[in-house]
């Protein structure tokens, strides 16, 4: 999509002094390089955040906006050195037993998807998180971890590696979920991946999102996707609420090979 600048934002520092455009203008010739495409893009971030210094904002606002341009501009720059690997972002539950069956298979898939030559993705997190992560093995795995107050510490395969990136906002984090990969496999989860299920799921039905493979994986005899793909068709789809397309978004699968392999021939 071809960038267009924010007339408003434009004719707003034309009215309130030429002075501050120059200035604007200066800083960015100052600091950009002079053959970037993305220069517009730059000025256009100075003027907003200058209007809304202008404007003078909340506290609560300003801190917002600090902390999320602060979170990305870090995560750009930590993900560059991995740009030019292929991503598969699993979500699971933090909170799945060692002992229990899905963490071996999520151990599976993180050695299939290696071996696959894709870097597994994962928030870095325990149960599920931690079974893909130790099954892809450090230099095939990315965590995006989030601070939190309890539960949340980061897996012994990422931590305190340049693998592992530290969120403050969920959304942020989210964003780079999506953006940074080529397929998602989701296992059974809480709220937390139930929400992270129907937003990719959103994203792309809308077309926010490139259309990439979405793999619900679960245990051959478990029917915690079965039930919810169950509710999905009797309550959403025969009311009319999604079309009977967006069912084939996406597709479960009961083993690590199939989950793998219906990435690969995407």
């Amino acid at each position: 999509m071809p960038f267009e600048p924010d007339d408003y934002l434009s004719r707003h520092f034309k009215t309130s002094g030429a002075e501050l455009s120059k200035k604007i203008d200066e800083l960015v010739a100052l600091v950009v390089p002079p053959t970037s495409q993305n220069l517009p893009l730059y000025r256009e971030m100075l003027v907003t955040v200058m209007r809304m210094a202008q404007a003078d904002r909340s506290r609560w606002d300003a801190k917002i906006l600090l902390q999320t341009m602060r979170e990305m501009e870090h995560a750009f720059s930590r993900l560059d050195q991995f740009k030019r690997r292929r991503k598969v972002t699993v979500f699971g539950s933090a909170r799945t037993p060692i002992e229990h069956p899905l963490n071996a298979l999520a151990r599976e898939l993180g050695e299939t998807l290696a071996r696959y030559d894709l870097m597994v993705i994962t928030g870095a997190g325990g149960g599920i998180m931690a079974a893909a992560h130790e099954g892809a093995g450090t230099d095939n795995s990315l965590g995006l971890n989030i601070t939190l107050p309890f539960e949340q510490h980061a897996n012994p395969t990422v931590d305190g590696t340049d693998h592992l990136l530290s969120f403050h906002f969920f959304f942020v984090r989210k964003l780079f979920f999506i953006k940074e990969a080529d397929a998602l496999v989701l296992c059974p989860g809480g709220f937390g991946t139930l929400d992270e299920t129907l937003e990719v799921l959103t994203l792309i039905q809308t077309g926010k999102s490139p259309l990439v493979p979405v793999v619900l994986l679960d245990e051959p005899d478990g029917s915690f996707w079965k039930d919810a793909l169950s509710f999905m068709r009797r309550q959403l789809e025969d009311n009319r609420y999604i079309l009977p397309t967006d069912m084939r978004l996406m597709r479960l699968v009961n083993n690590a090979e199939d989950a793998a392999a219906e990435i690969d021939k995407f």
